[in-house]
């Protein structure tokens, strides 16, 4: 698996990322329709530490995921807090 989108003066727009994923780019604009569809959006930045282009889902402040292009298709993480982690455990996923 290797890591795409690494080029800190080349911003990932459709075409970029298109060409990233290949035959998986269709993945790419179903999850970014379930995004809007969800009203959330989509930050893409470069992040020195990763050294790669990293899209932040977001619900107003609120981190939801974090979406990375890999030559294999798409990596979503997600982070929960304590707090919150009972309620990831009980929701039918």
């Amino acid at each position: 698996m290797e890591k795409q989108l690494t080029d800190s003066a080349i911003y990932p727009d459709s075409s970029v990322i298109k060409q990233a994923l290949g035959r998986h780019y269709e993945w790419y604009e179903k999850f970014m329709a379930g995004v809007s569809e969800k009203g959330l959006s989509a930050e893409w930045r470069y992040y020195n530490d990763s050294k790669s282009w990293l899209c932040k889902v977001v619900q107003k402040k609120k981190t939801v995921c974090w979406l990375s292009v890999w030559d294999t298709g798409l990596m979503l993480t997600f982070y929960f807090t304590e707090k919150t982690i009972e309620g990831i455990n009980q929701l039918n996923i």
